[in-house]
């Protein structure tokens, strides 16, 4: 079966820049230099054409299934017509008028493949100097998950392992953690989740969300950082509470020092501006950002485990995770919830 697990230890696609190429020029006319791009679970390029335009040629990992390549490609269609003016990948369709093709590697998988326009900007993380434009991001935010509120789609509630909403099922990968507090520590958290948040996640309201804003997706001007020139990025969309968009994109937010909690303010401002925050979910943040933080810890070590050469790389966020949660559970969820519901309503 083609679960969460299973679509994170599959290997990407490995297709030649020759391959490549020679599938856009046959199916979209697209003729260009290529680079590849960094990318988890999928295999993705950076197609030059000599007259500058830009786009991106995405090939789905095996392991993905049809329907959620489909519920992106359909996700994006449907932003395109609600929202003209927000700045998130276009859909560009093949000579045919498809907005996918399906091509076989040499390896005899099958791959889901689409071409996407190239936005420009560099990501948030690489700006110098690091803006705090947190408030604009949850304004953003808003706006894509009000553009995205009325989608539907057969594909949505499909199993994802970064789902926020099913984090309990994360237990069974704790023994990938060799730090014995921390892995009690983990185990704690996640058990408080099962028994305490998800029943109350329940009864708010959900839809299709983009359920990863962070700092690698969101792009900017490099000489002005503070604008957002983007969002990239649509892999981990899925139908689930819709707080929990918002918690993610607040769980890279904590910072270190006198006020951890200003960015996150902000951005919860921001986003409350334009799509109000409802008092029940407001109450779940502290534990659903604690939480999210919780799961970059569990699944990274995790990862970890299976791909050792590369473990360096995959726990390169670990630290400011166990920093977020070693921060949050020193202010304590009484103050925190405090704190947010005096700025938010």
């Amino acid at each position: 079966m083609k679960d969460a697990f299973t679509l994170l230890i599959t290997p990407p696609p490995e297709f030649s820049e020759a391959a490549a190429a020679s599938v856009l020029l046959e199916q979209y006319g697209i003729e260009g230099s290529l680079k590849v791009l960094v990318s988890e679970r999928d295999q993705n390029f950076l197609v030059k054409r000599d007259s500058g335009e830009s786009f991106v040629f995405k090939i789905a990992n095996s392991a993905e299934a049809a329907g959620v390549t489909e519920l992106q490609i359909a996700a994006l269609l449907h932003v395109a017509e609600k929202n003209p003016d927000l700045l998130v990948p276009r859909v560009i369709r093949t000579l045919g008028g498809s907005t996918d093709i399906s091509i076989v590697g040499d390896d005899g998988r099958e791959h889901i493949a689409r071409v996407l326009s190239w936005l420009v900007g560099i990501p948030l993380r690489f700006a110098k100097p690091m803006p705090n434009n947190a408030a604009e991001l949850g304004s953003f935010l808003a706006q894509l998950g009000t553009a995205l509120a009325d989608f539907e789609h057969p594909s949505s509630d499909h199993v994802l392992l970064w789902d926020l909403s099913h984090a309990g099922r994360l237990i069974t990968l704790l023994d990938n953690i060799d730090n014995e507090t921390l892995r009690e520590n983990c185990k704690k958290r996640l058990h408080r989740f099962e028994e305490h948040t998800t029943p109350a996640l329940n009864k708010l309201r959900s839809q299709v969300i983009y359920n990863d804003l962070n700092a690698s997706n969101v792009l900017v001007d490099p000489d002005h950082p503070e604008t957002i020139t983007g969002i990239i990025d649509f892999g981990d969309m899925v139908r689930s509470p819709l707080i929990i968009d918002i918690a993610v994109a607040a769980a890279y937010l904590c910072e270190e020092g006198e006020d951890p909690l200003s960015s996150i303010v902000k951005f919860l401002r921001g986003y409350n501006r334009v799509r109000p925050l409802q008092r029940e979910e407001i109450e779940l943040l502290y534990d659903l950002i604690l939480t999210r933080n919780v799961m970059t810890v569990v699944i990274t070590h995790w990862r970890a485990s299976i791909y050792s050469e590369n473990r360096e790389y995959i726990l390169r966020n670990e630290p400011r995770a166990r920093q977020t949660i070693d921060t949050l559970t020193g202010l304590g969820k009484d103050n925190v919830t405090s704190i947010l519901l005096r700025e938010l309503l």
